[in-house]
């Protein structure tokens, strides 16, 4: 589109320049024929206006127009050069909030994940605390139950060594006289001794 716009633009502008250096001339022309009366001299004069015109037409358009031509490249190659670095440049940002959007899910799945663990390890606490306070307890009930017994078997051993001796006293004064007392007596006593132990 924007070629089909410039070729009747670049048309209008060369039909324009040659009308303003025509119109020029003849300004000139007309001008110069107020001051002077010879119409070769008017001539000359318009040729000389006409080649000086042409040779900085042709110094123009030889030195300037390439160098504004060069310019306008390099500015068109700049802007060009600054579109495409732009155009990087924003694949870049969007390569870059990509990846910080992913580690922030990242980020935030591990953050739950620590969540989940912390409450699991939290339970696993209660639950290794409540059973080793379970474990306490019932040691502490076996120890007692222990001591109890070994307290019981004790008292249960001396109040029967007592009885016992308190037994094979009176036994023995019942049936002294008598030698199959005395042998009766030793073996009750010492069954009831093996019983006991």
């Amino acid at each position: 589109m924007t070629k089909s716009k410039s070729k009747p633009n670049s048309n209008f502008r060369t039909l324009f320049i040659i009308g303003s250096i025509f119109g020029v001339v003849i300004l000139f022309t007309y001008f110069m024929s107020y001051f002077s009366s010879s119409v070769v001299e008017n001539v000359f004069k318009v040729l000389n206006f006409g080649i000086f015109f042409g040779l900085v037409c042709w110094v123009f358009k030889a030195k300037q127009i390439p160098q504004a031509k060069e310019k306008i490249a390099q500015k068109q190659a700049e802007l060009h050069a600054k579109a495409d670095e732009n155009k990087t440049l924003f694949n870049l940002q969007k390569q870059i909030d990509l990846e910080i959007k992913n580690q922030e899910l990242f980020a935030q799945k591990l953050y739950d994940q620590v969540k989940i663990w912390s409450v699991s390890f939290k339970q696993q606490q209660k639950e290794l605390q409540s059973e080793q306070t379970e474990l306490t307890k019932k040691a502490v009930k076996r120890a007692q139950q222990q001591a109890e017994n070994k307290m019981s078997r004790a008292v249960r051993e001396l109040v029967f060594e007592r009885a016992l001796q308190s037994a094979q006293k009176k036994l023995e004064q019942q049936f002294a006289s008598h030698q199959e007392g005395k042998r009766f007596n030793a073996v009750i006593f010492e069954f009831m001794r093996k019983e006991v132990s």
